[in-house]
């Protein structure tokens, strides 16, 4: 297996969280079921680099900090 899908992650198995408030317990939740080696939230508001992980999930959030989805990178 390459080094690179050793440390991938894949947010698929996070969509049910989708909907749910962002909070610490559900990033940590979340970045063990999507294997990511760190988790970021991203939102309006929310600062964040213009760096790319194969091996971090974003939990994408609204305004009022709701989760809207995943990606890696």
């Amino acid at each position: 297996m390459p080094a690179q899908a050793a440390t991938a992650c894949d947010p698929d198995p996070c969509r049910g969280m989708i909907g749910k408030p962002f909070s610490a317990e559900l990033a940590e939740e979340a970045r063990l079921i999507a294997g990511a080696k760190s988790v970021r939230p991203s939102g309006p508001g929310i600062p964040t680099s213009a760096d790319v992980r194969g091996d971090r999930l974003n939990v994408l959030l609204d305004e009022k900090h709701i989760v809207v989805g995943f990606r890696c990178g």
